[in-house]
């Protein structure tokens, strides 16, 4: 019998964003995207695919959606 479950959003047991976010900007920074953290931060809990179009056309990066996407996954997965 199930007495308890544990659902863990990030923060809730340990503070995992920080460490996402400063990969996030590496990652974008590769890709000619200089944003500054509070600009990442207002995109938190966004998917890739939703906010990355609009800082690509805001700081001028070359990459395509889809070419950004797959090597965004490349790198989560690492």
């Amino acid at each position: 019998m199930i007495k308890a479950i544990i659902w863990d959003m990030d923060g809730v047991i340990i503070d995992s964003e920080t460490h996402y976010q400063r990969l996030e900007k590496e990652f974008l920074g590769r890709l000619g995207i200089f944003a500054d953290t509070s600009v990442l931060a207002s995109y938190m809990g966004t998917p890739f695919s939703h906010y990355f179009p609009i800082l690509a056309e805001k700081y001028g990066s070359s990459k395509s959606i889809d070419e950004a996407a797959v090597e965004y996954q490349d790198r989560k997965s690492v």
